[in-house]
């Protein structure tokens, strides 16, 4: 048997792999960015249980909207945290090591529908180095892109065994991918249209009883996201947390896209099309954010929008006559590259009420390029009579290199929000997002200057208003931000942060009762910038400066329950469960507070206390050792070690001890009384 074309399709494939983990290798150097990696990673708390019930909790109550962020993406998050913290590489490398996988899906795909060494290299070399691709690999918040595709492929392959052998277990391995990628990322709800189109037109089966029967598992899923959307359940804006700075897309984008009539949202869909396209075909200064065209003086879509509008939309439906004749010529490769382009792009041209941030993303076109890389390498294999495969060559060098200089601008926040304030000058969230990173970078007064830029490009600005607010919150003006706070309001009502940081304004002037009001509006609204636990914890402690104990301690659990790891609520729980005689409790609640933060000595030695109090003495002891390795100039630590070895009757030692701490009152009265004798 010649094994040697299979050989050599082996070694291509290596050699691609190998070339793209070199190409991509300096993400494993990039750093988390202040957009949407301090919802999926540093602001997310769920990500810091990997445990059955953290798990359960990412499933069944995130602490996001699951639209924001699927559950099994928390999970692939959690997996990195577990592993190494908050260190950006492992987060990078294994978006990588997905991206490498789906290399190797891609091209096991294609050359078994081809059976074509040359086709499947090509389509796979096309999906591992074009420019547009760039944001799913190197940007954390985008593991969903190249997680939903990694299962999305194996779905597909497990669906092409299923009809060529009809075993069952190939069935329900489709249905478990099928659930991975879903929970992945909502766009693999476009899989069960996939499915049947892939049977009816690909496949060309005519048992359509059948296929209904197949497909009806897969459409269960996504009809509820379906039904939700209708419902007005859209993917809420986005907001990071960084201190009290934030940073998001403007909610006018959102308010935008939910003012536009039925037919400005088709027309829309064909402008969509053609970005898509046209940043296949020439892909030069790609960015993070494509915003929302901007509408005329009337509130309708300017002319150029309509005429690029309809353009796209005529490309669409030359798309479709085209899959037409290739489906009467049986030519399958081109059907199979018109169906993933067309049945995955048709839910990012904004006709269903899915909502959005962007008119388009980069990111977007992970999976559907794939069959955009089929129909080039056609186009020019089956029309290019001389030296076609220097062209394919020519085309995959070309998009290795622009990948190679697009990869720089991925280094960080300054890096990619620079290259956007570039591109689109007159965009004032890209003003928003420079100066968080100035901010986070202590340059205070750089900040200022970019968020009062994006108010002179946008008035309605929210970002803006409460960031600039922020820092005059910093800087004890109190007035100024109080007033931005309240321009914010007008301009986004229910967002958790404004409120909170109006009540903290309240709360620094001792004012309570408007503090309270304004905390207590805080944790009504969705928690996208981490605020509902720093809102329970300053209500309980305005009840617990009032008196009021059992308000106090509601608070602080609520406070726990948005953030399991917060030491100083678990410390304060301690010091109102001792005020009413809990004692248990509050030994459980104050070891709690030092096993999340062993540098919180006030809980440490709250905990040393209520132990001797109740006479503990061996975990006292314990406990005390402890606290003096930590702190051994502490005489506290001594001093607690005393009590507990005269609990235990060695006499002695608990001298020596209280010797150690003589400069305790307490300690002195005990060494007088039981050592100098």
């Amino acid at each position: 048997m010649n094994t040697t074309p299979l050989l050599r399709t082996h070694w291509g494939i290596l050699l691609l792999l190998i070339f793209t983990a070199l190409l991509y290798q300096r993400v494993g150097n990039f750093d988390f960015l202040l957009y949407d990696d301090n919802r999926y990673v540093t602001g997310n708390f769920d990500i810091q249980d990997l445990s059955w019930d953290g798990i359960r909790k990412m499933f069944n109550s995130p602490q996001y909207f699951e639209e924001l962020i699927p559950p099994l993406t928390s999970v692939s998050m959690a997996v990195n945290y577990a592993i190494s913290g908050y260190n950006p590489s492992g987060y990078h490398l294994t978006n990588l090591l997905f991206h490498l996988a789906n290399v190797f899906l891609v091209w096991m795909l294609i050359f078994k529908l081809s059976k074509r060494q040359e086709m499947a290299l090509f389509v796979a070399a096309i999906f591992a180095f074009h420019p547009v691709i760039v944001e799913a690999v190197a940007w954390v918040s985008a593991r969903k892109e190249v997680q939903y595709t990694f299962f999305y492929l194996l779905a597909t392959f497990s669906a092409i065994k299923f009809w060529e052998n009809k075993k069952i277990h190939w069935y329900i391995l489709i249905i478990l991918l099928f659930l991975l990628s879903y929970h992945s990322k909502y766009a693999a709800a476009s899989f069960p249209i996939w499915y049947v189109t892939l049977a009816f037109i690909w496949k060309k089966r005519s048992d359509y009883g059948r296929i209904a029967l197949e497909s009806i598992a897969f459409f269960i899923l996504p009809l509820r996201s379906l039904w939700l959307s209708f419902q007005g359940s859209q993917t809420p804006s986005i907001s990071t947390n960084a201190g009290e700075i934030e940073s998001q897309i403007a909610a006018s984008s959102e308010v935008l896209y939910n003012s536009l009539s039925f037919i400005q949202k088709i027309v829309l869909g064909g402008y969509s099309l053609l970005k898509y396209l046209t940043n296949f075909l020439f892909p030069v200064n790609q960015q993070i954010i494509y915003p929302y065209p901007q509408l005329n003086e009337t509130g309708g879509l300017t002319t150029n929008v309509v005429i690029m509008g309809t353009f796209g939309w005529m490309l669409f439906f030359a798309g479709i006559y085209l899959l037409y004749r290739s489906y009467q010529k049986n030519r399958s490769l081109a059907v199979f590259g018109l169906l993933i382009f067309g049945v995955h792009v048709l839910l990012l041209m904004h006709i269903l009420p899915l909502g959005g941030r962007v008119v388009t993303a980069d990111r977007y076109m992970y999976f559907p390029q794939i069959g955009l890389g089929i129909l080039l390498f056609l186009l020019i294999s089956e029309n290019l009579k001389k030296y076609p495969n220097y062209l394919l060559g020519a085309i995959i060098l070309g998009c290795a290199f622009l990948t190679h200089l697009r990869l720089p601008n991925w280094e960080n926040t300054q890096t990619v929000f620079t290259h956007l304030a570039e591109n689109e000058p007159e965009y004032a969230t890209a003003r928003v997002l420079v100066g968080t990173y100035h901010y986070e970078k202590g340059e205070k007064p750089k900040a200022i200057e970019e968020f009062q830029k994006a108010l002179e490009l946008d008035s309605n600005n929210f970002v803006a208003c409460i960031n600039l607010a922020a820092i005059f919150i910093e800087k004890n003006q109190y007035p100024e931000a109080e007033k931005l706070l309240k321009r914010g309001l007008q301009i986004e009502s229910e967002h958790a942060g404004t409120y909170y940081n109006l009540a903290l304004i309240y709360l620094r002037q001792n004012i309570y009762h408007e503090a309270l009001k304004y905390f207590k509006e805080a944790v009504k609204y969705e928690d996208f910038g981490g605020f509902h636990h720093l809102s329970h914890y300053n209500i309980a402690s305005i009840y617990q400066q009032l008196g009021q104990t059992d308000l106090a301690i509601e608070h602080y659990e609520l406070s726990v329950e948005r953030k399991p790891n917060f030491a100083n609520a678990y410390h304060r729980l301690a010091i109102n469960y001792n005020r009413k005689g809990l004692q248990e409790k509050a030994i459980e609640n104050a070891q709690k507070a030092i096993q999340y933060d062993p540098n919180l000595t006030a809980a440490r030695m709250d905990l040393l206390k209520l132990l001797s109090d109740n006479q503990n003495y061996k975990q006292l002891l314990n406990q005390a050792e402890i606290a003096i390795k930590r702190m051994p100039n502490d005489a506290r630590g001594y001093y607690y070690r005393g009590l507990a070895y005269f609990g235990m009757k060695a006499f002695s030692e608990a001298c020596n001890d209280w010797a150690m701490a003589s400069n305790i009152d307490e300690a002195k009265k005990l060494l007088a009384e039981y050592c100098d004798r």
